[in-house]
């Protein structure tokens, strides 16, 4: 039998590490800040990492004075919330531990890459929840609200089938909006749901890029900008494949015509408020569940999600400026966020993606390629304004929380590093 290196498989547990990392969909900052803590935990010395955004080089000494290196490519990434505070997790443990040996590291690092998927019904009960929750706290009725559940249902199904066979993001996509179409527009047909256009916009919340922008906010900030454009080029092309899928399949349809006035509800009263509250918060949960957010901060990301769609509520009653609505209650899930990570000893990415996720100017930007394509150039451009005004108020608050600095009372000091 083949005597394995003891001395090399230190620097192969690092390098594993910082690849479930970017597959889960983590930054590179963190990427980068947790490879080099568990390199010192596993006396790998002289550590350096590089990372973009498919690949880290990597170099080291390992126990025994040799120079190890290594180039890795890293796979199309697949956002998930809880590999990404497992590997944090493990990072802070075997430094608390100062023992841990390559084995052990190894195989709690295979645990974590093999993690066990949600059963599909429970996947098919967040998609209901999260398409009707969102398209009420919208601004949908009761009717349409259900209407756009039933259509996330149908569409879970039909993209859990479809992507065993197809792997393009972009194909994916556009496949599910177009379910989404299909069905408004039959429901519309037949007397059930009364708004078409609130009914879609509902369900393809659960198609907007959030976590994807946000990352590509937070890269910006951390000053890699070559990750942050791309991470940011591909939350636009999901938004175009988006309003291709709608539109496109609207002119299939011999039944339907295309949209082309503004979709938008008024607040009659604070109880209306309370509704849209509550349902923010549960579609925020049924979002999380989605990218595999682990249970225990499903209570804190609910209440996060409902507060900061609430705030945003509350200030459009009596304001009219994009800006202000979206950089208030941005800037309070921003700075929740951060307290939470560091009081959960978890990555802020677990929060501030699923949190601010109902702000996110994807919306903005569907409406504004979808109304370009259908030839209404001045909703369009209006739309695209709003768009980059939201991005900015969300990028001003994330800057803003990065210069916090939180500390916990009893914490390990590079563990609260990696939290954040």
């Amino acid at each position: 039998m083949k005597e394995t290196n003891p001395c090399s498989e230190e620097f192969d547990c690092v390098i594993e590490a910082g690849k479930i990392l970017m597959e889960s969909g983590a930054e590179i900052y963190r990427v980068e800040e947790t490879m080099r803590h568990m390199a010192a935990s596993l006396e790998v010395n002289h550590f350096h990492a590089y990372v973009v955004n498919r690949g880290i080089t990597a170099s080291g000494v390992n126990c025994k004075g040799e120079r190890v290196a290594s180039v890795t490519s890293v796979p199309e990434t697949n956002i998930h919330l809880g590999k990404i505070e497992a590997v944090n997790a493990l990072s802070r443990e075997i430094e608390q531990k100062k023992n841990a040996t390559a084995e052990e590291v190894a195989t709690k690092l295979q645990a974590i890459e093999y993690m066990e998927k949600p059963h599909l019904a429970a996947v098919l009960i967040a998609y209901f929840l999260g398409a009707g929750c969102f398209s009420y706290a919208i601004g949908s009725t009761a009717l349409d609200s259900l209407c756009s559940a039933v259509i996330g249902l149908v569409m879970g199904l039909v993209l859990e089938w479809v992507g065993r066979y197809i792997k393009t993001g972009v194909l994916l996509t556009i496949i599910g909006s177009a379910v989404i179409t299909v069905l408004a527009n039959y429901i519309c047909l037949s007397g059930i749901g009364e708004h078409r256009g609130l009914i879609i916009l509902g369900t393809l919340m659960l198609l907007v890029p959030g976590a994807t922008f946000t990352n590509s906010v937070r890269e910006f900030s951390q000053n890699n900008h070559a990750t942050g454009l791309t991470l940011l080029m591909s939350a636009l092309l999901t938004c175009i494949a988006i309003s291709s899928g709608v539109a496109l399949t609207t002119d299939l349809l011999p039944f339907a015509e295309q949209m082309t006035s503004v979709f938008s509800t008024s607040i009659d009263s604070i109880w209306e408020v309370v509704g849209r509250t509550v349902m923010a918060g549960v579609g925020t949960v049924a979002f999380a569940y989605l990218f595999h957010a682990p249970k225990k901060y499903f209570l804190d990301l609910g209440i996060l999600g409902a507060v900061s769609w609430m705030i945003y509520l509350l200030l459009a009653m009596k304001f009219d400026m994009v800006v202000f609505l979206i950089f208030v209650p941005a800037l309070f899930a921003a700075v929740m966020s951060r307290i939470l990570s560091v009081k959960r000893k978890c990555p802020i990415t677990i929060f501030l993606s699923t949190s601010i996720f109902p702000l996110i100017p994807g919306l903005s930007f569907y409406r504004a390629i979808y109304f370009f394509m259908t030839g209404t150039t001045a909703l369009a451009g209006a739309y695209i304004q709003s768009c980059f005004i939201s991005a900015f108020a969300i990028a001003l608050s994330i800057v803003i929380t990065q210069e916090i600095r939180v500390r916990p009372k009893k914490h390990h000091s590079s563990s609260s590093s990696s939290a954040s």
